[in-house]
């Protein structure tokens, strides 16, 4: 087991009360991302926790499957969905490499709050495109946290730089901008058609790009 996979299983059980504080960008990112979906979609929710934004936007799409490297955050989310008889929704612990997962088999992949985590984003960001279907989606928000944070936000941060010099969490927290982020899908086939700021505490930068094949050096329209 990873450090990463260890550190999510540890506060998987509280995880959903640390969300709460952030609900205003929770409730934005989930506005936005409604006006992308199909009733017959078919998702992937990379990273998907305990499961709570598949749970909200379930009733738009036909079926999201959600994955997550954290045993105990999919037991999480099982269980909630078991609370909630939601039956379109399924888990399973896993990474985007997972061989049950083919290409070109999903209509949206969805990674809300992780791309600033991963130890190599454009190697994700690849990975989704091949999981695409030609014309899919990848929705996304990421923490820009070198752009404007509130006082306490900024502690926190400063708390948690701290914890990675002495081991105690995972060495993978990438601190972008809102350019940074952009960067990621210079030359790719996923063009951006969409990206919006939110702030509440920290500056959270909404993305969706679309999937176009045969097509280099893509631009992306402005906020």
């Amino acid at each position: 087991m990873t450090r990463a996979e260890k550190f999510w299983d540890r506060i998987a059980d509280s995880y959903d009360q640390t969300e709460d504080r952030f609900e205003t960008l929770h409730v934005q990112a989930m506005e936005h991302t409604k006006k992308h979906l199909q009733a017959g979609h078919v998702v992937l929710d990379y990273g998907c926790a305990t499961g709570g934004k598949a749970f909200e936007l379930a009733g738009h799409v036909q079926h999201i499957q959600g994955i997550d490297i954290s045993s105990n955050m999919i037991a999480g989310a099982q269980r909630n969905a078991a609370a909630r008889n939601i039956q379109n929704v399924t888990f399973a612990q896993a990474t985007l490499f997972d061989e049950r997962y083919a290409d070109e088999s999903f209509d949206v992949v969805m990674a809300f709050n992780i791309l600033h985590v991963l130890p190599d984003a454009r190697q994700a960001l690849r990975r989704i495109a091949e999981l695409l279907k030609p014309g899919g989606l990848f929705i996304s928000t990421t923490p820009c946290l070198r752009e404007k944070q509130a006082l306490a936000s900024r502690l926190q941060l400063s708390v948690y730089l701290a914890l990675i010099v002495v081991r105690l969490v995972p060495n993978i927290l990438t601190r972008f901008t809102f350019a940074d982020v952009d960067a990621l899908f210079a030359g790719g086939s996923l063009q951006v058609i969409e990206t919006r700021v939110f702030y509440h505490q920290v500056s959270s930068y909404f993305v969706v790009a679309q999937k176009i094949q045969g097509t280099e050096n893509l631009a992306h329209n402005a906020h």
